[in-house]
């Protein structure tokens, strides 16, 4: 039986490769992209608000001795080891900065360390996503982010926000994109050129959808022949007897 049963599994995999259709297609439904998160929240998206807290999603994979915008164009390549970041805890106690940065209810400020003490560098904070099961193709993702002092956004390395000037702090800045998208495993960067008093990256409201993908009819029919196969066998035995 087991014999006639991987038999079985090979002709329809067999089959379905060389019928030249694609296995999966998208079905028409959309469903939240899972995984995404603001800054500071725990896994139910709650505000970390304890002393000492680290971010749980998000991490700095790359520390640059140059600021941006003024440095090297594009998402720097250069990684240092991961570390989490901490949820910063000044003036007002955790999860708040300084008294002129934006004031949120759903997230909270994170840098190297919860002092937010600046060093003149360029920080890298990424938060990696999955959409295994999901059409890359149908993904769209927006949110809203504030940093002090400059800050761009990368999808899987390519540039789909900047954000120049002063008071980048005070406000909060939205963004969005419909492509660059891949398969599976996705990163959302955030370079954050810290060049002050006290620097700091505020992301949240990041939401995004995609639709889900099925089996197509036909390779349906064709995973579900081995069975049919094995149970047009077990009849045929059963009326023998």
């Amino acid at each position: 039986m087991r014999t006639r049963l991987i038999t079985c599994l090979s002709l329809a995999t067999a089959l379905i490769s060389g019928s030249g259709a694609s296995s999966l297609s998208a079905q028409t439904g959309l469903v939240d992209i899972p995984g995404l998160f603001g800054t500071g929240v725990d896994a139910s998206g709650q505000r970390l608000l304890a002393e000492n807290a680290l971010d749980p999603h998000y991490q700095i994979i790359s520390r640059q001795n140059y600021y941006y915008p003024s440095g090297p164009a594009g998402l720097p390549t250069a990684f240092t080891p991961t570390l989490a970041p901490a949820v910063v805890d000044r003036n007002n106690g955790p999860c708040t900065g300084l008294d002129t940065w934006y004031v949120s209810a759903n997230s909270c400020w994170i840098w190297f360390d919860k002092a937010a003490s600046s060093r003149d560098v360029t920080y890298i904070f990424r938060l990696s996503f999955d959409l295994t099961g999901l059409d890359h193709t149908t993904a769209t993702m927006s949110g809203y982010a504030a940093a002090d002092d400059f800050f761009s956004i990368f999808l899987n390395g390519a540039q789909i926000a900047q954000f120049d000037g002063p008071g980048l702090f005070s406000n909060l800045h939205s963004f969005n994109t419909p492509v660059g998208f891949i398969a599976g495993l996705n990163h959302l960067d955030f370079a954050v050129a810290g060049t002050g008093y006290a620097d700091g990256l505020l992301v949240e409201r990041l939401t995004g959808q995609a639709a889900v993908l099925v089996p197509e009819p036909e390779v349906a029919v064709l995973l579900a022949l081995p069975l049919l196969i094995l149970g047009a066998g077990a009849r045929r035995r059963h009326t023998r007897s």
